[in-house]
């Protein structure tokens, strides 16, 4: 609870935090979590006003994407996925030299939520990120600070 660092703790910013397929709908056991950052862990009233402000806004993060990791740190098989790497962090993991590397965390989460909103925004789906936001409260599970509004999904932003 409280882990939501800058810029994530944004009201306006859409948040990603990492789910494991394997646990899912879990988040991983590094995935940050809400309600909001640590500054407002002991500071319950200034949270209560940030809440009236901006409402479910506020609470963080807003959804979930595969990132690899296992809902819990001791869970065998560790979960990763493969991305294309270059430089010093090639190898480190699998020790091979070949330009891709198994990696997990929400920084393989947020660039499918960033692409996934592209191709949205292009289509002409969403124009925002309240947009965005609007589609996943109407259509993902009551948010929580745990996993957001849940894993998003481009069934999420279909026309019924």
């Amino acid at each position: 609870e409280y882990t939501i660092g800058s810029p994530a703790a944004a009201p306006s910013a859409i948040t990603v935090g990492s789910m494991s397929l394997t646990d899912a709908p879990l988040p991983a056991y590094f995935s940050s979590r809400g309600p909001q950052g640590a500054w407002y862990k002991d500071r319950p009233d200034d949270l209560s006003q940030i809440k009236q402000l901006y409402g479910d806004n506020a609470l963080k993060p807003d959804c979930l994407a595969p990132g690899g990791g296992r809902a819990n740190e001791s869970s065998q098989p560790d979960e990763v996925l493969y991305a294309g790497c270059t430089g010093w962090f090639d190898g480190f993991y699998d020790l091979l030299m070949d330009g891709y590397e198994a990696m997990h965390g929400t920084s393989q989460s947020t660039p499918a939520v960033a692409g996934l909103i592209t191709l949205l925004v292009e289509a002409g789906v969403v124009k925002t990120a309240e947009d965005v936001k609007r589609y996943l409260k109407q259509k993902g599970t009551p948010k929580n600070s745990e996993i957001g509004y849940g894993l998003i999904r481009l069934s999420m932003f279909a026309s019924e």
